[in-house]
């Protein structure tokens, strides 16, 4: 699911933790967009996931890079897909509940 949700994302490659947005969710992971400081594959991050519409609402786990865009292609920014390896039973149903709220219906009706 295409989003614009703010994350801080903390990696021992960093000095500091980098703030920028998830730009695709979904139940196993998401991609996070990065202009600089790419990460490799494989690198561990732990991640805090913000909601600008809920006050508080914070997410907050662990994952693995699973792939990197080093470069802008098209529309898409740089950065990495991270795969969830792990979140609490109440931020993984956050999440699902998220994707399943953010899933767009088909313009077409099935009959």
């Amino acid at each position: 699911i295409d989003t614009n949700i703010r994350i801080e994302l903390r990696a021992k490659c960093f000095s500091s933790s980098q703030k920028s947005k998830i730009t695709n969710l979904g139940h196993g992971g998401m991609f996070v967009a990065l202009g600089k400081n790419l990460l490799m594959e494989q690198d561990a991050v732990s991640f805090k996931i913000f909601f600008d519409d809920t006050a508080g609402a914070i997410i907050e786990g662990y994952g693995r890079v699973k792939w990197v865009r080093q470069r802008p292609i098209a529309d898409r920014p740089a950065g990495v897909g991270v795969k969830f390896t792990f979140l609490t039973n109440e931020c993984r149903n956050q999440v699902i509940d998220m994707v399943e709220a953010m899933k767009k219906q088909p313009v077409i009706p099935a009959d």
